[in-house]
């Protein structure tokens, strides 16, 4: 921005401090507006927005062939003892909670990225499978849950398509009396 020239002795003038006095946002002003608002949804996303923690939700591998349904999540530094699987329909929810480390009162913290709590993911599997004959393996803090598949079907088929002008010409059937 251009500053306006001040006199000598006078303090420098800022036009950005005039332009909010006028009520005129700058794209700085808005940037910083915008950026302050993206924090708050965040932030309310990660507390539930009423203060309770939202279930992490793990990143997760669905895949498909002619034979099984596999599905693979990440479930790093969780014990398998920790891990709840449940199938309702085609939906496959997995629940663990991964607990917080013994902390040592006498630790200083100055970096603290790790998450800890509830981890829940739910997915809608891409076919019908047999629920009780699924296998679930958990090896290094992967879970790798396979199901067979409830039924061939062709991935692809002719659809005939009948004539619309036949069938007009036709005469209709007598309604059942």
């Amino acid at each position: 921005m251009v500053q306006a020239p001040s006199s000598p002795g006078q303090a420098p003038s800022h036009p950005e401090r005039n332009l909010l006095e006028r009520g005129i946002e700058t794209p700085f002003h808005a940037l910083h507006r915008e950026m302050n608002r993206l924090f708050d949804v965040f932030h309310g996303r990660l507390t539930g927005g009423a203060g309770q923690p939202e279930p992490i939700s793990p990143i997760t591998d669905v895949c498909a062939n002619d034979q099984q349904v596999r599905v693979t999540i990440e479930l790093p530094g969780i014990d398998s003892n920790d891990i709840d699987l449940s199938l309702a329909g085609d939906l496959l929810t997995v629940r663990a909670e991964k607990k917080v480390d013994s902390v040592d009162p006498k630790d200083s913290y100055h970096i603290i990225e790790r998450s800890y709590g509830v981890v829940q993911r739910t997915v809608k599997l891409p076919c019908a499978v047999v629920g009780d004959q699924s296998q679930a393996r958990f090896n290094n803090g992967v879970l790798i849950v396979t199901f067979p598949r409830a039924g061939t079907q062709d991935t692809s088929r002719k659809i005939p398509i009948g004539d619309a002008g036949k069938r007009a010409a036709e005469p209709a059937a007598p309604a059942p009396s």
